[in-house]
């Protein structure tokens, strides 16, 4: 099965949501760090940060003290899913980070609530875990 994953960035995860929320960016990620499709304004991220954040789904205990990090914003750990999945807070957004068999979808929302934001990215996350992915 061939997957466009951009398309599913640009057309499922950037789309206007009806309730007017909106992700400000989002990528899909392979567990190994690397990134398979992204919006134009998703930040660069480390190898490091990569790292950590599989580290924090396995056991979120490793983010409670120094967050999650991603293109050099903290944010602080808000819940999570061990395994599945972690939200976190900046300012007055956020970041929700999913988990997949194969992939991580990550949606970052400048405003709004985590629910209202985060619906897409959970959409795309229980789409691609019912193709297997």
């Amino acid at each position: 099965m061939s997957t466009d994953f951009q398309t599913y960035v640009n057309n499922h995860l950037m789309a206007d949501l009806p309730s007017g929320g909106k992700l400000s960016s989002a990528a899909i990620i392979g567990h190994d760090g690397g990134v398979f499709a992204q919006s134009p304004d998703f930040p660069e991220v480390s190898t490091d940060e990569m790292t950590s954040i599989m580290d924090g789904l396995d056991d979120p205990n490793r983010l409670a003290a120094s967050g999650i990090r991603l293109g050099g914003t903290k944010y602080f750990l808000i819940s999570n899913e061990v395994g599945e999945q972690l939200r976190g807070h900046h300012k007055s957004g956020g970041i929700l980070i999913i988990k997949t068999n194969t992939v991580m979808i990550v949606g970052i929302y400048e405003s709004g609530t985590a629910g209202e934001a985060g619906e897409p990215v959970q959409d795309l996350a229980e789409f691609l875990k019912s193709q297997g992915m």
